[in-house]
């Protein structure tokens, strides 16, 4: 065989295994960026429900406790990384669960300390309930409970 056909034939393989490995590398990418990204917004959320925990305990400074809840890593990847966070399959749960975390410190201004003892104990419920329903992952979120 030829010298320049050895060449060429050469050149074309590696020029088609890389033109072929590109998109196997770019999936492998996502699929770490979106690990961290769950793992991350997972750890966020067990931080902010223990906030929630905390003002549930302390009933007399509970509106200080919720006021200091915020969500920067959510909104991050909400805003930043919208098409990798849609790609996650536990998506929905996490927005539900953030959103009504959002929503909480808010409401609880026009609150009594029963009533907000009682939207405390809800959201808990509908976090439980999401875990239990799959749409939020319980072995991700087990690890940090304590």
């Amino acid at each position: 065989m030829a010298e320049w056909l050895k060449i060429l034939i050469t050149a074309l393989s590696a020029f088609v295994i890389g033109i072929m490995s590109e998109p196997v590398k770019t999936f492998v990418n996502e699929q770490v960026r979106i690990y961290r990204m769950r793992t991350a917004l997972y750890r966020e959320l067990r931080r902010v429900y223990r906030q929630i925990e905390k003002a549930f305990i302390s009933q007399a400074d509970a509106l200080s406790v919720l006021s200091e809840i915020h969500l920067e890593l959510y909104d991050y990847y909400c805003e930043k990384e919208q098409l990798l966070f849609l790609q996650m399959p536990d998506s929905w749960g996490l927005r539900r669960a953030f959103e009504s975390v959002r929503l909480l410190p808010l409401q609880a201004k026009n609150m009594s300390l029963i009533e907000l003892n009682l939207a405390i104990q809800s959201l808990q419920e509908a976090l439980e309930s999401d875990v239990k329903d799959g749409h939020l992952n319980e072995t991700i979120l087990e690890p940090f409970d304590d």
